[in-house]
């Protein structure tokens, strides 16, 4: 498959200074030419080898998975493009007449009297209409004055003054290369929730059969074999599946919604497999009780808002759910008090300062489950991972026993909003690498995804704006390595991403907590990570007025702005300056933006150069569309209610 890279670099220009006028032309460095579309890999990629298993046995069951999926699909037909007229009215449009000479119109004919219905009402007969009278052909009109043609400046005002109004979609010079995402990881989900369902069904049998063979004499010794090994080939058949699901992940580079899908179905299957488990000890405590120490139940954690960063004395946003699994004989299993929570520190040596510890920590069991949704953390573990643990006192028959829960995805407590980007820096690394020092680029962009999603406040199942293959190629060639496009088993290290966390953090840190910055962006207002010289070609054919707002590639979580000045027609730009461009750069300045006094949208709109916001959207059919609109529609909402002040610390209220 053949890919075109687009993107040149842009003359050195001018700098000016930023008092002398805040949208001066400014060259940060952001010059590099950059890669445009993510490949659409097919399924038959090598999956990267897995220490659960091998990865042989993983690839031949996902191949034969596709070719069952695939041989139920038909190709599309698309019927050819119709013109407006054959569409409406099934014919070609007429011809248009020649404007040359005037043809003369055909006298009409009389109309013949109606004579009277009957037996209904009578119709008086319609009087005959007069024929017209037929026009004399025309005489070619006299060539007059020619019109003086208005003046290009008034032109180009006018041309402005209608755009400004108006929203309009952008066509990029060399439009980025994109391609519809194959929905091949999708049908593979699809099977392998069905195949999972079927597993459900089948565990539900070995549940009736274990509780009706247990509860009674067995007379027949050779049926405890065979529910054992039932039992071991159904725990395999699920484990299995869910090391597939792992191999996509570290695999294939999935969409948001694929990620959620999947996400979903692993926690399903993990939760099958400790339920099956739990029924594998209790047989095994009915075979061999004298060499069967374990308790037939288990905590398992069900539903939890980890991995992320949380704030201390704050209680955590989403609940947390833990289950009591039982296997057929539950009834013999009594709690002896609520579920507790306690902080684990995985590795780390006991501190001499105040202990971790967790409030609002116990809940009773309500129908074997158990919701915290106050969950809060007094102390801040000091930019250290730290996980929860369950635990529940039981009393099985006359002996109690405490029986404990998997641990939770890892989190940090901060103890302010600064420790942010540091934080969930370290939980990203933590869920990419564990103790390794390489990865997949599948395994980083999608875990990468669910971080972010996390960041801006989105809707996991339907975000409104993800971070598509555009953006993940750009990602590559500004920190990764230029002008190349990775493929999903690209490897990556850990300095890597650090070097990349140390640019992309700041700025997921910026849209997070500055003020209107996280509404804006899911919005599109804000373009973010997008090039300089796409910038320019996305404005190549905007109006004079129109701006893009998107985050520089060189000073980590700060905004530039690229502008078109109002004045800037290239009707009446020499050609010296038709050569360099019509289009400017800003850095924006720490305090141009700061706190809530003085807003981004503020800034906009005390910007009188700046009229026509251009917007950008994610569209599944054709990537990224840019549109530019007009910014007090766009950004009114966010507006303070004061009135705004021109910008005149250092130039002129009109930006040139």
């Amino acid at each position: 498959m053949d890919y075109e890279l687009f993107g040149t670099s842009q003359p050195n220009k001018k700098r000016l200074r930023a008092e002398d006028d805040p949208f001066s032309e400014w060259n940060g460095g952001d010059d590099e030419t950059y890669g445009s579309h993510v490949p659409l890999f097919n399924f038959n990629d090598t999956l990267m080898n897995l220490s659960l298993t091998e990865s042989g046995n993983i690839k031949r069951t996902i191949d034969e998975e596709f070719e069952m999926e695939s041989s139920s699909l038909s190709s599309s037909f698309f019927p050819e493009p119709q013109t407006k007229a054959e569409e409406w009215f099934g014919q070609p449009p007429p011809t248009q007449p020649s404007h040359n000479t005037m043809t003369p119109m055909t006298p009409m004919i009389p109309m013949t009297p109606m004579t009277s219905m009957t037996p209904m009402i009578s119709m008086t007969p319609m009087t005959p209409m007069t024929p017209m009278t037929p026009m004399t052909p025309g005489t070619p009109m006299t060539p007059g004055t020619p019109m003086t043609p208005i003046a290009p400046q008034n032109q180009a005002q006018n041309q402005n003054q209608n755009h400004q109004n108006e929203t309009t979609v952008l066509t990029p010079i060399a439009p980025l290369q994109f391609q519809p995402k194959k929905a091949e990881v999708s049908s593979f989900l699809s099977l392998t929730h069905q195949q999972f369902v079927a597993q459900k069904e089948e565990f539900e049998k070995l549940k009736w059969f274990q509780q009706d063979l247990l509860s009674k004499p067995i007379t027949n010794s050779g049926v405890l074999p065979q529910l054992e090994t039932w039992q071991n080939t159904l725990l395999q058949q699920l484990q299995s599946m869910y090391l597939q699901l792992e191999g996509l992940v570290i695999n294939k580079c999935l969409d948001a919604g694929e990620i959620y899908r999947l996400g979903i179905l692993k926690n399903e299957i993990l939760l099958e497999i400790k339920h099956l488990e739990v029924y594998v000890i209790e047989l095994c405590c009915f075979v061999r009780p004298e060499t069967t120490k374990s308790v037939p139940a288990s905590l398992f954690i069900s539903k939890q808002p980890f991995p992320k960063a949380v704030r201390q004395n704050k209680e955590i946003e989403n609940v947390l759910t833990v289950r009591l699994l039982t296997a057929s004989q539950g009834q013999s299993i009594w709690p002896c008090g609520p579920v507790t929570a306690s902080v684990v520190t995985p590795g780390a040596p006991p501190s001499t300062k105040k202990a971790l510890s967790v409030l609002n920590n116990t809940k009773p069991l309500s129908a074997n489950i158990a919701d915290f949704n106050s969950l809060k953390f007094p102390v801040g573990s000091r930019k250290r991972a730290i996980q929860l643990q369950f635990k529940l006192e039981v009393q099985v028959g006359t002996t109690k026993s405490v029986i404990e829960s998997n641990l939770s995805q890892p989190f940090i407590v901060q103890t302010n909003e600064n420790q942010y980007t540091e934080s969930e820096g370290i939980l990203l690394l933590l869920e990419i690498f564990g103790d390794a020092n390489e990865t997949t680029w599948a395994k980083f962009t999608n875990t990468l995804q669910k971080h972010y999603l996390a960041a801006t406040k989105q809707d996991k199942q339907a975000p409104k704006r993800p971070l598509c293959n555009q953006d993940f190629v750009y990602i590559y060639n500004v920190k990764f390595s230029p002008n190349t496009i990775p493929s999903p088993n690209t490897i990556i290290n850990r300095t890597q991403v650090n070097n990349f966390w140390d640019w992309f953090g700041p700025s997921l840190y910026k849209i997070r907590y500055q003020r209107h910055l996280c509404s804006m962006w899911n919005n599109g207002l804000i373009c973010g990570f997008i090039g300089k010289s796409e910038t320019e070609r996305v404005l190549e054919n905007a109006s004079p007025g129109a701006f893009i707002v998107r985050f520089s590639e060189q000073r980590a979580g700060q905004l530039a702005i690229a502008y078109i000045p109002l004045n800037a027609s290239l009707d009446l730009l020499s050609e010296a300056t038709q050569q360099t461009g019509r289009i400017r750069h800003y850095l924006m300045q720490p305090d141009d933006v700061h706190a809530a006094k003085k807003t981004l949208p503020d800034f906009l709109r005390r910007s009188q150069n700046l009229s026509l916001l251009v917007q950008v959207i994610d569209d599944s059919n054709r990537g990224k569309v840019y549109q530019q609109c007009p910014k007090d529609e766009m950004l009114n909402g966010y507006y303070s209610k004061k009135a705004p002040e021109l910008c005149t610390f250092g130039y002129d209220g009109q930006l040139s």
